[in-house]
């Protein structure tokens, strides 16, 4: 992955500028109907996907690394706005956080192939890091903050040293699994260790431990089931301990072996070892192949959900020492000991699907882009965003505003186009600010000439017809104005 070598649109001063205006109209829209903050969250958030975006294209690791966080927490930031929107301005927020996404990506190219690639893959490996970093906490969370590894520990106890004869099969059960495991074991750390022969010593010691069902005599496994099947009947566990108690030397020491769960408990961490062991190299080769031939640059690339799950650890630490209280209530008993899960998962999940939700926006308007090809490529999506914002948040601005926001998008769809043209006319050069002044000069006025003219006849003319209700009629009449001066600048153009 190279860096994006072409000019980026934020030295070209109409880029700025729009998108300038397109962040303060999502914001003054937000704030009319009380999103002041979630638009504000939403903003920063989307300022931050696209810094790191841009970054993440650096052949540089650490800054790489950094462009995967800033993107990673711009799409969570993104999310988190949305739980700070509450009644029926749902829509209203996902079009304005979506205007603010499309017009800071557009104007740093996140829209150009090399960064939407980059874009998807920061995304995709964070994403896959923050899965697997969750189901991890997910089997490790019970242990915390709660009594649930307590709890099955002694089911487990007393399932194994129930009986004489169950404790008697539970053992056979350990030994026969250890000495199964201990050759593979062995010949997987060879496969890893680099020199160690393992055709002498150690490796040819574990071969003879080697017993596997087959290998087992017929009568053996016979009698190992017989066992199984005797440990459920009652009579013959009364046989077993009337055997046992009548000779107490003998019996202790049986007892002491069989019902106290040490030799057991060795046991159980002599397997889980060799399981460990075992683990060990299709762990190495699954992280080989994830990755790959470049595994800093992909490790750089991922960094976002790495800390996103250095993140989860944390909390759940936090919420298992009791310092911070369980983000979802738990409704029923059985939900209760599942601390740790009840935030953890929902904060995690949150971030996975908040990199779906974003990466699925930023795939349709790359797909709309390329199918229908607008005039301003992003700035005009973005302007398009923002008047539909307007038409949605019409009803809780005065007539003036509503005309003033549809003017800023035109403002943003035409000073978007102004500084397309510029990159595609003038390539690698760079854009004289001069220029860009008398354009951004020109079109302010224009504009605001319009929006004073829509104000003036929407508050002194339509008033004259009593037919119509006020406001609306005002509203109606500022789009209609507004859109025919758009229309005449750009048959001028």
């Amino acid at each position: 992955m190279s860096a994006n070598t072409s000019r980026s649109r934020t030295g070209s001063l109409s880029a700025r500028v729009a998108t300038a205006l397109a962040l303060a109209g999502a914001f003054v829209l937000g704030g009319a109907v009380g999103l002041a903050v979630p638009t504000a969250v939403a903003v920063a958030g989307a300022l931050a996907l696209a810094w790191g975006v841009r970054a993440a294209a650096s052949d540089a690791l650490a800054r790489t690394a950094v462009g995967s966080v800033a993107s990673i927490g711009g799409c969570a930031a993104i999310a988190g706005a949305f739980e700070l929107v509450g009644g029926g301005n749902q829509w209203l927020f996902a079009l304005l956080a979506l205007a603010a996404v499309v017009v800071v990506l557009e104007t740093v190219d996140g829209f150009s192939t090399p960064n939407d690639e980059t874009f998807r893959l920061v995304a995709s490996e964070s994403a896959s890091v923050v899965v697997v970093g969750l189901l991890a906490i997910s089997v490790l969370a019970p242990t915390l903050g709660s009594d649930v590894a307590a709890k099955l520990f002694d089911i487990g106890v007393g399932v194994v040293t129930g009986s004489r004869i169950a404790a008697f099969w539970w053992l056979q059960v350990g030994v026969l699994a250890a000495a199964s495991l201990l050759p593979r074991a062995i010949a997987r750390l060879d496969a890893l260790v680099t020199g160690w022969d393992s055709s002498t010593g150690l490796g040819a010691v574990a071969d003879r431990f080697d017993a596997t069902p087959s290998e087992l005599p017929a009568w053996y496994r016979a009698a190992f089931i017989g066992q199984l099947l005797l440990a459920s009947w009652g009579a013959a566990n009364a046989l077993v301990d009337g055997f046992v108690t009548a000779r107490p030397v003998v019996g202790g020491a049986i007892d002491a072996v069989l019902l106290s769960g040490v030799v057991h408990g060795l046991l159980l961490a002599v397997n889980l070892l060799l399981c460990a062991m075992l683990s060990t190299t299709r762990i190495q080769r699954v992280v080989e192949r994830w990755a790959g031939d470049a595994p800093g640059q992909r490790v750089a690339v991922a960094a976002g959900g790495f800390v996103t799950v250095a993140v989860g650890v944390v909390v759940a630490a936090l919420v298992a020492l009791g310092v911070v209280d369980p983000l979802v209530t738990a409704d029923n008993t059985f939900w209760e000991p599942f601390r740790v899960l009840r935030t953890v998962v929902p904060l995690l999940g949150g971030v996975i699907a908040s990199l779906l939700v974003v990466t699925v926006a930023v795939v349709a308007v790359q797909a709309v882009l390329g199918a229908v090809t607008p005039t301003g490529g992003g700035f005009a999506v973005a302007a398009a965003l923002v008047f539909a914002g307007t038409v949605v948040a019409a009803e809780s601005l005065p007539a003036w505003g509503v005309v003033a926001s549809v003017a800023l998008a035109v403002l943003v769809w035409d000073l978007g186009v102004h500084a397309v043209a510029l990159e595609r006319d003038l390539v690698t050069a760079a854009a004289s600010t001069r220029t860009e002044v008398v354009h951004l000069t020109a079109t302010a006025l224009v504009v605001a000439v319009a929006v004073v003219l829509a104000v003036v006849v929407g508050y002194h003319v339509v008033p004259a017809a009593p037919s119509l209700p006020d406001e609306r009629a005002t509203a109606a009449l500022g789009l209609v104005l507004v859109s025919v001066v758009s229309f005449a600048v750009a048959l001028q153009r």
